[in-house]
């Protein structure tokens, strides 16, 4: 368990700024709890609302016995941090809910959160949850949006879901594994899907390789040239993964959903895992960032890809090394690109070895794709706490100096772990050292 801390987190803004000041590379933010019961709480997914210039985080609540539950809480960021509200249950059944991803749509000002159900029988399934734009603007209760619905309820184990929004086609795409292999279902917008109901069509293979295992997806929409990008890992050989893509279009298509066959993302000699993908809309190119590990070390690379696919490899220049110290382990890489200027940021925990405390990271790219010197600055380390740093998230506001970062506290030894969900929120970059265009 965990000992109070509640003078520790009433010091917490000043104690950061301190240890920020002292800092020159460290950019200046405010540090906040998300929550604070006294239960196993960790981050799932953040969100931006470009619609009210809000963000909405989502995490994970082990409530004991085996059950864990989603919540999440809205925060308006555009001027200074305040809370729109207190938290709210997304899914609190008896079954266990986790894995939670989510996707805004702002045609109708709300989103869809997509997750996993473990059943008593052990099946696990992939479920829907639409929640209103803004606190109060649900219709089943202030948040919720309609209830919750199937998106993939099979007899096999559906894990890992991921979806993204494309507005030019008003459809969701979840992604996710069944059984070794990629499959995904599309979503419509609410009410709207095939006989009135939330799906469009039946479910589609991505992957599906008879001798080969296919995981842990991540899906993006391609705004300018109107498809999905979805990215997976792929177990080339016993011990060796690669990360692969494969477009899918962005209306139902049956018969003809793919475009095109997968291609090779990440291909080297070591294991390459957690891929994610963000889009530039102003390079009309996607970002793909993975973790890369061997002889017990491992990096954060990350890799443009033209949207266009104008050749047969999508691939712009090498690939980047984001951060790749020798001794240092990096590692769980989360991206975002503000759509308006188009700047890039990549963050990551980064441990001084392997197996140490892990600090969060930050890394800005140059937004051109082309640029001789694709990484702006070596990485930037927030200051310690007296607490590793877990798997963090990132949003940037878009057109604004602002940015937040989510990411789990975590507190005791293990196995008995306890986490807490905390926000980083400031500017973009520390005024010491302000982020200069190339």
């Amino acid at each position: 368990m965990k000992t109070p801390r509640l003078l520790l987190f009433v010091m917490l803004p000043l104690i950061w700024l301190a240890l920020a000041s002292r800092s020159a590379g460290a950019p200046i933010v405010r540090e906040i709890e998300a929550t604070s019961r006294a239960q196993d709480e960790q981050v799932q997914a953040l969100v931006y609302n470009c619609n009210r210039a809000e963000s909405l985080v989502v995490w994970q609540v082990d409530t004991g016995g085996g059950d864990t539950d989603l919540f999440g809480r809205r925060a308006r960021i555009s001027a200074g941090f305040q809370w729109q509200g207190e938290a709210f249950a997304i899914a609190e059944t008896s079954s266990p809910e986790r894995n939670a991803r989510v996707a805004f749509n702002p045609l109708d000002d709300d989103f869809l959160v997509v997750y996993e159900r473990r059943l008593a029988s052990g099946d696990i399934d992939v479920l829907g949850q639409r929640l209103a734009g803004w606190s109060g603007g649900g219709d089943n209760g202030p948040e919720l949006k309609g209830a919750t619905f199937n998106i993939s309820a099979t007899v096999g184990r559906e894990v890992s879901p991921d979806v993204a929004f494309l507005a030019g086609t008003g459809q969701f795409l979840t992604a996710y594994e069944l059984d070794g292999d990629i499959r995904a279902q599309r979503v419509a917008r609410y009410h709207q899907g095939t006989g009135g109901g939330e799906l469009i069509g039946s479910d589609l293979v991505v992957a599906a390789d008879l001798q080969r295992a296919e995981g842990a997806p991540a899906v993006i929409a391609s705004s300018l040239q109107s498809y999905f990008l979805v990215a997976y890992v792929y177990e080339f050989s016993a011990g060796d993964f690669d990360i692969r893509g494969q477009r899918l279009r962005g209306v139902s298509s049956p018969g003809s959903e793919l475009i095109d066959s997968a291609f090779d993302i990440a291909f080297g000699s070591d294991v390459e895992r957690e891929p994610r993908l963000s889009y530039s809309q102003s390079q009309q190119a996607f970002l793909a960032v993975w973790t890369a590990s061997a002889a017990g070390n491992s990096d954060v690379r990350a890799r443009w890809m033209d949207e266009r696919i104008l050749s047969g490899n999508p691939g712009i220049g090498p690939v980047i090394p984001v951060a790749d110290s020798l001794f240092a382990a990096e590692a769980s890489p989360w991206s975002d690109i503000d759509p308006i200027t188009g700047d890039a940021a990549i963050t990551l925990t980064s441990s001084p070895a392997p197996g140490a405390a892990a600090r969060v990271g930050l890394v800005w790219l140059n937004p051109n794709p082309l640029a001789p010197k694709p990484v702006r600055n070596s990485i930037e380390l927030f200051p310690d706490r007296p607490f590793p740093f877990v798997s963090p998230r990132l949003i940037l506001c878009p057109n604004q100096a602002n940015m937040v970062i989510a990411y789990n506290a975590r507190f005791g030894v293990d196995p008995n772990y306890q986490h807490d969900v905390h926000l980083l929120v400031g500017g973009r970059w520390s005024a010491a050292m302000p982020m200069v265009m190339p």
